[in-house]
């Protein structure tokens, strides 16, 4: 059996407009069903605790599957014009070791990361956007390396770009 691969997409969204270009993380949320059993998608899942599992598995669910990625490829590209660029994994992932280029590995899905003051990191939530097309969602996560003082999402107001303080 080939192994399965698993796709972590980004790019920047035109309509969104700042001081400085941003690069999305789009990620799936609310999978019902993993791409695979987690044992075939997560190396080493069995001997993972029970919260380094957990976060494993939200991790990976957070993934795409080539199919999901030619979709949301196609559909960011009718939309809104921009085109994606990709990480391809092979499963199983390694869950423990962390890998700072893919985020395999740091067992922190992007859902989980937290918005930052002044805009500076947050979450498009793609799916909620006016005559939203595909048949799942997705949110794309965002972290500036310099705080843009403004960020708006023009043509996908809908879509909800957050900028959430936290209350420190």
């Amino acid at each position: 059996m080939a192994a399965m691969k698993l796709y972590l997409p980004y790019g920047a969204l035109g309509s969104v407009s700042v001081q400085k270009q941003i690069t999305f993380h789009w990620f799936r949320i609310e999978r019902e069903e993993p791409l695979a059993a987690y044992e075939t998608l997560l190396l080493g899942y069995k001997n993972l605790t029970p919260e380094a599992r957990t976060k494993a598995e939200a991790m990976v669910d957070e993934f795409f599957s080539e199919s999901e990625f030619h979709q949301l490829r196609d559909y960011l590209r009718q939309r809104h014009g921009e085109d994606l660029r990709t990480t391809v994994l092979m499963a199983p992932v390694n869950a423990v070791k962390p890998d700072l280029g893919t985020r395999a590995g740091s067992l922190r899905p992007f859902a989980q990361c937290a918005s930052g003051p002044n805009g500076g990191s947050g979450f498009c939530r793609l799916s909620d956007e006016e005559n939203y097309g595909l048949p799942f969602p997705v949110w794309g996560y965002y972290a500036a390396a310099i705080a843009p003082a403004h960020l708006t999402a023009a043509p996908i107001a809908a879509a909800k770009v957050e900028e959430e303080a936290e209350a420190v």
